[in-house]
């Protein structure tokens, strides 16, 4: 039987310190603890389970909020024979619902994340994937796109063609950068006035530019895909000017997908579809843990050990931002 310290440490060891269940064996067996792999992938599920209750009601007052990121990333799956591509989709809320929740599916098509943003009426902001547009005109959402996938358009374009109109490009929205790194002190209201004032202007000259500039660039250039991707988007690229709450990119939720990505390198797969889903559970809770700069060790025990005799009509108060840990009973 296992303690909720030992179970603690072993999902922290995997979802945060990315060291694979078989490198934990190998660890706990020096220590002469003889725990096999199976145990430990059993257990794992097994927590998953259960603590998957509290990332339910972290979708749900995500999906309550105004603003929520979305993204997605690989994540291959064991199957007879050979691994198969199924993915990690995170949904970033905003500050009214500081939560990143994870769904782990088999595939990349519109059914997984329509599952999960089922009931969001708020603004939804991600990159240029096909299927979040097509949500976003089918949930009747706004649709929010991101500057840093644009400027990484130009700056491409610029590194690998030495493109001076590329390279004024990338530096107009570095001018949008800077306006923003103004705007962060301020409330929503103050920052919306100074996007208004001052990133609003810029951004009509910006794309007067840019309709300019497509006639000077073959359509497949690196030039030409940068300026029709932008082109493209001008009316989600000025979402976040109306809306002191949204930010200026994607961002946030990119670098809640970078631990899967990482994770992933370590332990290379999922064992199963039922790996995958305890996968989401962890890196969910983990990483809204960090969001509130908790100890997640510290946070995940406490909640293993308090999760079963804990009333269901109380279950926010074990929420990353609401916890308060408990003393371990002694005996």
């Amino acid at each position: 039987m296992a303690d909720a310290s030992l179970l603690s440490h072993v999902a922290v060891s995997k979802f945060a310190d990315h060291l694979p269940l078989h490198r934990q064996e190998v660890m706990l067996r020096r220590a002469g603890i003889d725990i096999s792999r199976w145990t430990l992938c059993n257990w794992v599920t097994a927590m998953a389970d259960q603590l998957a209750v509290l990332v339910e009601e972290m979708l749900r007052l995500v999906l309550r909020g105004r603003h929520a990121h979305v993204d997605e990333t690989t994540l291959p799956v064991l199957a007879p024979g050979k691994t198969k591509k199924s993915y990690v989709w995170s949904l970033v809320g905003g500050r009214d619902a500081p939560y990143s929740v994870y769904r782990f599916t088999d595939g990349r098509g519109r059914e997984g994340p329509a599952g999960f943003l089922e009931g969001f009426k708020g603004i939804l902001q991600s990159d240029a994937y096909a299927v979040y547009k097509t949500l976003s005109q089918q949930m009747q959402l706004k649709w929010a796109a991101c500057w840093a996938h644009v400027r990484r358009k130009f700056f491409d374009a610029f590194k690998s063609t030495g493109c001076a109109a590329a390279g004024q490009a990338v530096e107009t929205i570095r001018k949008l950068y800077k306006i923003e790194r103004d705007a962060q002190p301020l409330d929503d209201k103050r920052r919306r006035a100074l996007r208004r004032k001052k990133a609003a202007p810029l951004i009509k000259r910006f794309f007067e530019w840019l309709e300019a500039q497509q006639f000077e660039f073959l359509p497949q250039s690196p030039m030409g895909q940068a300026v029709s991707y932008a082109l493209n988007l001008r009316a989600q690229l000025r979402v976040y000017l109306k809306h002191g709450f949204v930010g200026i990119d994607n961002n946030p939720v990119e670098r809640a997908l970078r631990p899967v990505v990482i994770g992933r390198k370590n332990y290379l797969f999922a064992g199963n579809e039922a790996g995958g889903k305890a996968a989401a559970v962890f890196y969910s809770l983990i990483e809204s843990a960090k969001r509130h700069g908790l100890n997640v060790a510290d946070y995940l025990e406490d909640v293993i050990r308090r999760l079963a005799s804990h009333p269901r009509n109380r279950i926010r108060e074990l929420l990353p931002d609401q916890w308060q840990p408990q003393p371990a009973p002694v005996g």
